[in-house]
């Protein structure tokens, strides 16, 4: 099973987030979130899931303490491990982690491909994407847009 991490960031400060939320609107970046992310599972973290508007056409993972969470389509894993068991369990054979900064800590180290939107204005923000040693990655994509660069990296097999 591949564990994949989709997220867009600030260049300069690796900013994702504000408040629980995402700060910018780029239809572009929207546009490859869906493709990417459609008919995939998603595992995201509570505070994220309760800014999310709704996605259809995709699995939801809530990694949480809370088992409360009751919502049609929406699975609730304790931690990563039982998250990628939910993913197996159902026959899938990838994982979308989509944030927030806990998610994309917990799941960094066992990443094969992420796919980055680096967001070239500057936004503060409260939230951010974790360092991660590019050496362990081939850059296999970057594509330059007005605003943005899209970027995907495949981890490098020892």
């Amino acid at each position: 099973m591949e564990v994949n991490i989709i997220t867009a960031f600030t260049q300069k400060n690796r900013v994702i987030g504000k408040d629980g939320s995402l700060i910018w609107n780029i239809p572009e970046d929207l546009k490859r979130f869906k493709a990417l992310t459609l008919g995939h599972f998603c595992v995201v973290g509570y505070n994220t899931f309760i800014g999310l508007p709704p996605l259809s056409n995709r699995k939801l993972i809530v990694l949480s303490k809370n088992h409360n969470i009751k919502k049609d389509g929406v699975f609730v894993a304790t931690s990563k491990e039982q998250a990628i068991d939910v993913v197996k369990r159902e026959g899938a054979t990838e994982l979308f982690c989509i944030g927030g900064q806990k998610i994309y800590e917990c799941f960094l180290p066992i990443a094969h491909t992420l796919y980055i939107t680096e967001v070239l204005e500057e936004y503060e923000g409260d939230t951010f994407f974790p360092v991660f040693n590019e050496n362990e990655y081939n850059l296999i994509e970057e594509i330059k847009l007005e605003k943005i660069v899209f970027k995907t990296y495949q981890k490098k097999i020892n």
